[in-house]
């Protein structure tokens, strides 16, 4: 019987279980590849681990031509480095998660990228035109960013500082803001191919702190809006660092314009538990399944198989120690809730929503209707019905 094709997991994915699943149905064996500096990750005990080096590069070659790997699935943005050294020794389909580089003019229409010192010493000395209001976004090259809106130039220093801080190797974009509707296009590519899966509704903080807070599917106008994102995605495309693997792009309908405008791109390093749960409940699109494949150098299954409204929502709280759970155990039963998953627990210290991490700190609501649109307004029902109290943490 001949060997299955052997695929690396860089990273340990959220859902081992599904994961492993999806490996078989591919017919492929899954090797885990986890920092060398770490304990086992929570596999299969039968699962084979490889303990790599994110450090010395030139040891890791050797040691990776008797695996005999087909490719690397990327699932934690902090072995994108590696990835990218490694990959072209042994022909691993992979996408550069560097979109914006201070060197090269930024894909993103009206937006520039600078190094960070270079923003810096731009805003020190005055000189230039920095737009306000803007958002200034950073991006670490692999795969992990953050947002901030800036209403005055005084602001700037600090938002610097504070992006720097996240990301202290990245490179700062900054450009002016647009208000609008906010939608996100998930797309794969393939070579020099891009392979557009479909479009959600996005909402984000109303914070300083630009965060995604949900997302909904499908989108009513999707016809049109689909088709004027996708142009503009494919003539991004072009610019965009060939490889095999998932782009999100952000797309805004200019309320002052009603203009269709290209605000953020992204090569993200694994999945959202929103854009993943979403895309299968509504479109029974696996994206997990995907980026598998394209890490294969295979072309993904995109193919929808159903079509129903679905809503997803991060709870948010107030800023707190957690001290009880009003209406969890009752939501459940309301129309049309498909999850509500509390990650927090009484006496745990929540905090604003500034990232990624802090965003997922509470948990979750999934709901489903009809249409996009019902699936919200039961969103909103679940919200207004169950929280998480919190009362002030005391220094």
């Amino acid at each position: 019987m001949p060997e299955k094709p052997r695929l690396g997991v860089a990273g340990v994915p959220t859902d081992i279980a599904a994961v492993e699943l999806i490996a078989r149905n591919l017919g492929v064996a899954l090797v885990y590849l986890v920092d060398g500096q770490g304990a086992r990750p929570p596999v299969p005990e039968n699962a084979e681990v490889v303990q790599i080096s994110l450090d010395d590069m030139d040891k890791e070659v050797p040691r990776f031509q008797g695996l005999d790997l087909r490719g690397v699935w990327l699932v934690e943005c902090r072995y994108q480095r590696w990835l990218n050294q490694m990959a072209p020794h042994f022909a691993w389909p992979h996408l550069n998660c560097a979109v914006d580089h201070p060197d090269r003019p930024c894909p993103i229409p009206n937006a520039r990228s600078f190094s960070a010192d270079g923003l810096a010493r731009l805003v020190e000395s005055g000189s230039g035109t920095i737009p306000i209001p803007s958002w200034v976004r950073s991006s670490c090259g692999n795969g992990d960013s953050s947002c901030m809106r800036v209403e005055h130039p005084s602001d700037l220093s600090l938002a610097i500082q504070k992006l720097r801080k996240r990301s202290p190797e990245g490179v700062l974009r900054i450009q002016p803001t647009v208000e609008g509707d906010i939608y996100r296009l998930l797309a794969f590519k393939t070579g020099r191919t891009l392979v557009p899966v479909d479009l959600v509704e996005e909402i984000v903080t109303p914070s300083v702190y630009r965060v995604p807070l949900g997302v909904s599917m499908p989108v009513a106008r999707r016809g049109a809006l689909f088709d004027e994102t996708v142009r503009q995605a494919r003539e991004v495309s072009d610019v965009l660092p060939t490889g095999w693997g998932m782009v999100q792009m952000e797309f805004v309908i200019s309320a002052e314009s009603g203009d269709i405008i290209l605000t953020d791109v992204q090569a993200p390093a694994g999945l959202d538990q929103d854009l993943q749960t979403v895309f299968l409940l509504s479109q029974g699109i696996d994206l997990t399944r995907c980026a598998m494949e394209c890490a294969l150098g295979h072309h993904p299954s995109v193919a929808p198989t159903c079509e129903t409204g679905i809503a997803f929502s991060w709870l948010l709280t107030r800023s707190g120690v957690v001290v009880g759970f009003e209406g969890v155990e009752a939501a459940p039963e309301l129309p049309g809730v498909v999850a509500i998953h509390i990650n927090a627990h009484e006496g745990d210290i929540l905090t604003h929503v500034v990232d990624m991490p802090t965003r997922e700190r509470g948990g979750y609501i999934v709901t489903r209707g009809a249409t996009a649109a019902i699936a919200r307004e039961r969103l909103e029902v679940v919200r207004n019905a169950a929280w998480i109290s919190t009362s002030p943490a005391l220094s």
